[in-house]
């Protein structure tokens, strides 16, 4: 399975794309996040303003979010990053400032690599940043292939769907114990 992450800004306009492809070859999936996030956003806040379903929503995020980052920290050991492009263009009409965003960029990003190759082994990376002191100009492309093994996402998204289904069923049954009052005896229907 291959996922590249593919991020432009020049001037004000971003685009971040994430694509995931299926045996390195055969594209399933690509969604722009920022545009997408914004549409949820603006269906959610079109919508009737009932807290439960925003409550309920959020409790459902927050297991979800514990069980990925779980998952995570097993997942490095089947992933390795393929390609890491970052081009950058930095430029503001302070040359001062300018030099000192140079300096940063030119300090940090080798170092945060470095570690990062670490935990993720990445196999080939290509850094270019570029001052211009003349003009306001600023553009950032950042392209990055991962590589993360098939079988094992496949095994990962069926133990994530079979504890989130556990985790429904533990609520709903605590949900039956408590009645309206709260005081925790089951009234039934008779």
């Amino acid at each position: 399975m291959k996922l590249i992450i593919d991020y432009k800004k020049k001037e004000h306009n971003q685009i971040l794309t994430v694509s995931i492809y299926l045996f390195r070859y055969m594209k399933i999936f690509r969604i722009n996040p920022r545009e997408q996030l914004l549409y949820y956003l603006k269906r959610y806040f079109e919508g009737d303003n009932n807290n439960t379903f925003s409550i309920n929503s959020y409790i459902n995020y927050k297991c979800l979010a514990k069980i990925i980052w779980y998952r995570l920290k097993k997942i490095k050991k089947h992933m390795a990053i393929d390609y890491f492009d970052l081009r950058t263009i930095i430029g503001t009409t302070n040359p001062l400032a300018t030099t000192f965003a140079y300096g940063i960029l030119n300090r940090v990003l080798p170092n945060s690599i470095y570690f990062l190759n670490e935990t993720i082994p990445i196999k080939d990376y290509y850094i270019k940043i570029i001052p211009t002191f003349s003009s306001q100009k600023t553009l950032i492309s950042f392209t990055g292939v991962v590589n993360i093994s098939t079988f094992y996402m496949l095994y990962q998204y069926i133990s994530i769907k079979r504890r989130l289904k556990k985790y429904d069923k533990c609520k709903s049954a605590s949900d039956r114990i408590l009645n309206e009052n709260g005081n925790g005896k089951y009234q039934g229907n008779g």
